[in-house]
């Protein structure tokens, strides 16, 4: 037991006289912890999924968008399965969501969906690539 707390003193004091070294040596534990984390969670989630599809994606839904599995079903209905933007049937709905507020919106096509990403919502950058394609039809 004596040896313990002397080893414990003997790291507090190095601690205390080397800080820039133990400050870059704990950043790069945490780190590797992080990064451990996350392979650990990126797994799980993983098995998870193969396991039950549904489920972890109600899961997800919830976590992520905070909707219900039956919130979730109420939009499809609502939206007779149909995108909000083109109209078209959606073999698996998107949950558009609004970035800075994280309010939930409507039901997406994946297309729809990768259309308002890339154009990082941005009503001036749409309504250019609409002057666009007036001007070349």
């Amino acid at each position: 037991m004596r040896n313990l707390e002397k080893k414990k003193e003997y790291n507090r004091q190095y601690a205390l006289s080397h800080k820039e070294e133990h400050r870059a040596a704990m950043k790069r534990w945490r780190s590797n912890l992080d990064n451990h984390a996350k392979e650990r969670r990126r797994l799980r989630d993983y098995n998870r999924y193969r396991k039950d599809r549904e489920a972890f994606l109600a899961l997800r839904r919830l976590r992520v968008h905070g909707l219900t599995k039956e919130e979730y079903d109420a939009m499809i209905v609502t939206q007779n399965n149909q995108c909000a933007i083109c109209q078209k049937q959606m073999k698996s709905p998107n949950i558009d969501h609004n970035h800075e507020t994280g309010n939930t919106r409507e039901l997406l096509c994946r297309y729809c969906n990768t259309m308002l990403g890339m154009c990082f919502e941005k009503t001036e950058i749409l309504q250019s690539a609409m002057d666009y394609l007036k001007k070349h039809s």
